[in-house]
């Protein structure tokens, strides 16, 4: 039986996050769970043959640069086999290092949720500070699907690993 993925609200060192050279690299965390770093916030994937699951999606500047590495990792788990979809986004917080790329890649043709699934995942708190901000997000870059609950499933399985989203209340995220 495979360890359940844990989506929690925090990341790295903002040093590690933040590099001064404007670099971009991954981060592999273990099997197939990767950080990527340098886009705005990191971001983490899970990728495998069920597509592609991002928590967060960096700042709007590097979705092409992200969508890059997503393939290419996709890649790199059958280089004859197709580049895996997106399937789901968890936004973490409304700053645009966290879900400034929303938009560019629910755009994208990478960006395929499951029939009828959620698309864009994130803790009714995130999108209530985001009705309320002063400027206003594009409707794509908005999540779609909203829990209020301290804990938040994401089907039975991905990519052969449990998946939940763990609403912190007092993190700074959220």
């Amino acid at each position: 039986m495979a360890a359940p993925l844990i989506v929690c609200f925090w990341s790295p060192s903002t040093a590690l996050a933040q590099s001064d050279n404007g670099s971009f690299y991954v981060w592999p965390v273990q099997r197939n769970v990767y950080v990527l770093v340098g886009a705005g916030g990191n971001i983490t994937l899970s990728v495998g043959k069920d597509g592609v699951l991002m928590v967060d999606t960096g700042v709007a500047e590097m979705t092409g640069r992200v969508l890059d590495k997503v393939q290419e990792l996709s890649r790199n788990l059958d280089p004859s086999g197709p580049t895996r979809p997106i399937r789901y986004i968890v936004n973490t917080h409304l700053d645009p290092e966290h879900m400034g790329g929303n938009s560019g890649i629910v755009d994208s043709a990478l960006f395929r949720p499951l029939d009828g699934g959620e698309r864009v995942i994130a803790h009714d708190n995130v999108v209530q500070r985001m009705i309320d901000a002063r400027e206003r997000p594009a409707p794509s870059a908005i999540p779609t699907h909203t829990y209020l609950t301290e804990q938040h499933r994401v089907n039975r399985f991905f990519n052969g690993e449990g998946v939940q989203v763990i609403h912190i209340p007092a993190a700074h995220t959220l």
